[in-house]
């Protein structure tokens, strides 16, 4: 479901994960916001109406290789300030909502919003966006129906896709990037033991011992 990191927290990283609720940065529940710093949101797929919500504070905020997904109508943002948003798939959201402050959109892509898809939002400042440009992506829902992330679909670039080697640096718009891809499963890329048969013993010095090993990396 959704995050409430609130009340003027700092140093914040919120990496990997699947976020179907809101992300606020304001505990007080007043709509204003907080006066949080050094905030990273990068590979997470949110599927929500209004994730992002009261970033205060003077300091940096990245916003990177998310996708954002609603129904269609959805909004992005409201009382955001000082965030760089770059590597992003805006679908069926509008990053054109609420107040911002001094925000950098980047090398993102918008689609399916149902009238405004505009990158970046009035008053903000941007340059190699993608607008209203279909991803194609190897399987996603259409904006129009609200899609959910699901275990089931393929949410890499096709190989006609528009988001490849459009973001920063040549790197690929969306989920997934050199440095750090994100994972459907929480296991990372590199092989991971999962059982070691049997257990370690105590081998004499010099002596042998056959150890059976299962291994799996994410795919």
């Amino acid at each position: 479901n959704g995050m409430w990191i609130g009340n003027d927290c700092n140093h914040i990283v919120i990496r990997n994960s699947v976020i179907q609720g809101r992300i606020s940065l304001d505990l007080t529940n007043t709509g204003s916001p907080s006066n949080s710093d050094d905030i990273i949101v990068d590979n997470n797929y949110f599927s929500i109406d209004l994730p992002l919500a009261s970033w205060g504070g003077i300091g940096n905020k990245l916003v990177s290789n998310n996708i954002f997904t609603w129904s269609g109508a959805g909004n992005l943002v409201d009382n955001l300030r000082n965030t760089i948003f770059q590597n992003n798939i805006f679908y069926g959201l509008t990053a054109s909502s609420g107040s911002q402050t001094d925000c950098l959109y980047a090398n993102n892509l918008s689609f399916g919003h149902a009238c405004n898809n505009n990158l970046p939002p009035a008053g903000q400042g941007g340059s190699n966006n993608l607008v209203n440009v279909d991803p194609k992506l190897v399987n996603i829902q259409l904006p129009s129906q609200s899609p959910a992330f699901s275990y089931t679909r393929n949410y890499r670039p096709r190989a006609d896709s528009p988001c490849k080697g459009a973001g920063i640096g040549g790197t690929d718009i969306g989920l997934y990037e050199p440095d750090y891809e994100f994972s459907m499963t929480g296991e990372p890329k590199r092989p991971q033991a999962l059982t070691i048969i049997p257990n370690p013993v105590v081998v004499p010095s010099g002596g042998t011992t056959t150890v059976n090993f299962t291994i799996r990396k994410s795919t």
